[in-house]
Formats: structure tokens, sequence, C-alpha cells
């Protein structure tokens, strides 16, 4: 299991000294017989979902008091119902987090309109996961390289143009001049992956780790091909694919692909909205360590073929700082390359 930004034993030791704060009597008391719910977005059985019942099956034994932990699907709007519901309209006390989509807070720098809450003012808990993005080709395509795109045209699958799938492909053509057909209007993951099987298109952005775990023979044979990869650092899985930020030249170029990469910090993370008292957040974040480091989490997750990789709360903190001191003409640029062809 893979520790980021922080060892195993440096991890621990965290956890120990949250813990002499977050076990105080004072949380335990407010903790004990009450119930924690873990609102998320994503619909009963979707890849959120499944992380999240994960944390709360485990979590309970490990918060002060022993309360329950329950999880509840808030589905609408693309996940801002669920933090709609955890910022301005859930009790602050503790009680409720909230598993956001990796995209939300990069959605809120670039689309901040109708959005009623602000993910830089959050308290993060822990990121359960650090699940990059890959952008694959079919061997048909008949390219080996993001820099093969330039002479040759390739179509990729998008589910809509506010998407990666889409943004990522048409930043490359903005940036370095390759020619990526962006083709939107598939529904889901399952309905990209049939029509590049089809042949009617050739690659899509898309998890990973859904790719490894779905694409296993195309990824072997040599049908499938990756040539890039999101994210702060390399997968350890992908050693030789270059990251996003690696293509490109400039170091304003680099900064933007950068941004884009940023979702990964919070592939699977946990906040609570803002006002929850400080002893409070310490309970959680010593909590979410302290599940982490449970073998039997650990096992469970092994069990179900779950990736396990968390980061620190801080790690999450100084991404998000980040992400949102990204200069407006970057801003600006990003917004102007989502708009439809």
């Amino acid at each position: 299991m893979r520790f980021a930004g922080l060892g195993r034993t440096a991890l621990f030791a965290l956890a120990l000294l949250a813990s002499g704060v977050a076990r105080a009597d004072e949380a335990a008391d407010f903790y004990r017989g009450k119930t924690v719910i873990i609102v998320t977005g994503s619909a009963v059985g979707g890849g959120y979902d499944v992380y999240v019942r994960l944390f709360a099956e485990f979590a309970k034994r490990h918060l002060p008091g022993e309360p329950n932990v329950i999880v509840q699907n808030r589905v609408g709007a693309s996940g801002i119902t669920a933090l709609d519901y955890v910022y301005n309209v859930a009790p602050k006390d503790g009680t409720t987090l909230i598993m956001p989509f990796n995209v939300d807070p990069l959605f809120q720098l670039l689309m901040p309109e109708g959005r009623r809450f602000d993910l830089s003012k959050v308290s993060w808990i822990g990121n359960m996961a650090e699940l990059s993005n890959a952008l694959v080709v079919t061997r048909q395509a008949g390219v080996t390289s993001v820099e093969d795109v330039k002479s040759k045209e390739v179509i990729m699958t998008s589910s809509s143009d506010g998407s990666q799938t889409s943004i990522i492909p048409k930043l490359f053509n903005a940036l370095i001049g390759t020619r990526f057909k962006v083709v939107t209007g598939y529904k889901g993951t399952g309905d990209m992956m049939l029509s590049m099987q089809r042949g009617e298109t050739q690659g899509r952005v898309g998890s990973w780790y859904s790719f490894k775990s779905a694409e296993t023979t195309g990824l072997a044979n040599g049908n499938l091909i990756v040539l890039a990869q999101d994210g702060i650092k390399r997968q350890p899985d992908l050693p030789s694919v270059r990251l996003y930020d690696e293509i490109v030249t400039s170091p304003a170029d680099k900064r933007l692909m950068r941004v884009m990469s940023f979702p990964v910090a919070t592939s699977r993370a946990l906040a609570v909205a803002p006002g929850v008292p400080a002893n409070r957040v310490a309970a959680l974040r010593a909590a979410f360590v302290a599940t982490m480091l449970d073998s039997e989490f650990i096992a469970s997750a092994a069990k179900r073929n779950m990736e396990i990789g968390p980061t620190p709360y801080e790690a999450i903190e100084k991404i998000i700082a980040e992400l949102f001191s990204t200069p407006p003409d970057m801003v600006a640029q990003l917004r102007s390359i989502m708009k439809p062809n």
C-alpha cells in the first residue's frame, strides 16, 4: 500500500499526534451515541460510493465515542446537489462529511457561476487514493506518442465539452498543435469504450484505474496504448509514461497542464464544511489516518480490487491553495478551451 507525501512511519506518528487532541474527552463525549453521515453525489454502486462505503465500514471503530457511520447518496447536478447540502444546510458540528467529485474544485475555479460553496474554505480530512487519468488510444489510431498526433488526426470520444475527456485533447491542440478531433455525446465509460471498439473513435481520456481494471487484455496485447497521464507524479505502474506537463515546454503551458492534473489530489477525498469545531476536525482527521492503517481495512480494499494510496489533509490543502491562485488569464484560457467547438 502506497502512502503519498508521507512514509508509513511518519503517517502513523501523525496519527498518534492527532489522536492526542482528537481523542480528548470533549470529542468523545460529543460523538458517543451519534450518527456520522458521509454524503456523496454518486449513485449507489458508483466509483465514489464504493469508496465512501468502505471508509464508513471501518471508520466507526476509530472515531472517539464510536458513533454510527452511514452513507447518504444525494445525486444531482453532477455533484453540486450534494455539495450544496453539506455546505449550506447540514449541521456544522462534525457529524456530516462529504466526498466531493474530484473535479469539483477545478470546476469551481473555471465555472463558479451558480455554485453556493467554496472548496478553498472547507476542512479537508484526507484522500483515500490518488486515481490518475490517462490518455489512451487504440492501435488502429496509428500513433505511439502525443507528438505523432501533430501530423495525424485522432478521433477522441467524449461525454461532454466540460469534461476532461474533451478538455485535455483540446488543450493539447491549443498548446502544441496536435490534431485531436473530439466527438462528444457518449454516455459514460461503457459507451465511450464501445465507440472505440467499433472504430467510431480512436481514443479517450479516462481513469487509469478503470482502464487497468476493465481493459487488461487490450493493454496487455497492445491494442490500447497509453500516451500520457495526469497527476503531480507518475503512477508506479506507468513509470515510462509522461505526465501532461512533461509534454509541453513553456512554464505557462506547464502550469496550465498542472492545473488540469490537480483533481488527482482529491480523487477520493473527504471534507467537512467551514464552521466545524477544531477538535472535531482533528478527531475526523485522526480517524481517517487510523482507518487507512487498519489492517482489516487494507485487506478488504485489496479483496475488492480497490486502489488505496492515501494523502494527508496538508497535501490536499497545499494543492487547493495552488489551484485557486491560478492567474486570471490562465483561467480565461481554460474557459475558452472548454467552450463547444
